[in-house]
């Protein structure tokens, strides 16, 4: 995120000069409606019982916001963690399917080369279909798709 965007300089200034403007108006009106009469400290009391409300809405507001930026962050995470394992997975089965068919590339060259299989290419052809079921198998297996250590005995991991 970007700090320049995300935040004004004038953020602050702003909440003082509006908190002013309120504060006054606020002391205004309780000298209207009690034309003077307050004591000092009945004045402050009252003050500090109405700052002590702002302050809490203030601070449930806040809270509500925090906790709303906090909800997004997890939704986002969790997206991410989505992303990553749908990429793992479609890795590793792009891997395995790869890795069988170059051996029938292989197959498809020895036929148009000489008309026939060798043998020692069907077996290899047969291991690599044997080492795609167990590849298969371990990615039926995996618990945390998202971990790339999980895909280890299917390919090699990412550097």
């Amino acid at each position: 995120m970007n700090n320049k965007k995300s935040y004004s300089p004038w953020v602050l200034p702003l909440v003082f000069v509006i908190t002013f403007i309120l504060m006054s108006c606020y002391e205004a009106a309780k000298e209207l409606v009690f034309q003077g009469t307050l004591t000092p400290w009945q004045s402050h009391a009252i003050t500090i019982v109405f700052t002590s409300l702002l302050a809490t809405l203030a601070a449930s507001l806040m809270r509500s916001w925090v906790l709303s930026v906090l909800a997004k962050e997890k939704a986002l995470d969790a997206k991410t963690q989505s992303l990553t394992s749908s990429e793992l997975i479609l890795t590793a089965v792009n891997h395995i399917v790869n890795n069988v068919l170059n051996y029938f590339q292989i197959i498809n060259l020895e036929i148009q080369k000489e008309g026939s299989v060798k043998q020692e290419s069907i077996d290899l052809l047969n291991e690599s279909i044997i080492e795609a079921e167990k590849q298969i198998q371990t990615l039926n297996s995996i618990k945390n798709h998202s971990d790339v250590e999980s895909y280890r005995e299917i390919f090699p991991a990412p550097k």
